[in-house]
Order: C-alpha cells, then sequence, then structure tokens
C-alpha cells in the first residue's frame, strides 16, 4: 500500500549531516517548544484570572499573581527568542 520496499536498498540511516552545531540547533529548539507549550497555558490562565479579579471585588486577589504573570511571560519570550535565534546562537557557541 506505501510501497515502502522502492528505493531502499541499504539497511543503514546515514546522519552524516550531524555535527555539533546540527545537535545544539536541534536542542535549542526544543527548549524554546517546551517554554512555549508550558508556559502559554499558565500565562493565559493567570490573564484570564487577574480579568475576573478586576471585574469582580469580591474576588480574592492573590499578591503572588503578577510574580507569576511576569515570570511566566518572560518563559515565554525567552523560547521565542530561543527559537527564533537558535541558528545564532548554536553559532556563537561552535566558535
Amino acid at each position: 500500500m506505501f510501497r515502502l520496499d522502492k528505493g531502499f536498498e541499504n539497511d543503514k540511516i546515514g546522519i552524516n549531516n550531524f555535527d555539533a552545531k546540527n545537535i545544539l540547533t536541534i536542542g535549542l529548539f526544543i527548549i524554546g517548544g517546551f517554554l512555549i507549550i508550558e508556559n502559554i497555558t499558565t500565562l493565559i490562565s493567570l490573564l484570564y484570572q487577574e480579568f475576573k479579579m478586576s471585574n469582580n471585588p469580591m474576588f480574592p486577589r492573590n499578591p503572588n499573581n503578577y510574580l507569576n504573570l511576569s515570570v511566566s511571560l518572560l518563559n515565554l519570550i525567552l523560547g521565542i527568542t530561543l527559537i527564533t535565534f537558535r541558528k545564532n546562537i548554536s553559532e556563537y557557541f561552535e566558535k
């Protein structure tokens, strides 16, 4: 059905293009992705909670909410930066 038997005469998978720069680039992409995935939900939840607090004066205020919101936003920006500039960062560390 998928015709996987054509074009695969060799059983080996070549990974000749993987050097230190490519491994570091993949690692930066994975770390940035984890930072984005983990902190986007936290940021949305904290923004929703802050919106509820601002509209309802009876809702109890959490003094750590701004700290958690800023840390989540900072991690999100760091993740986006790591993904955007992963090639430049890996070139810098390769030197």
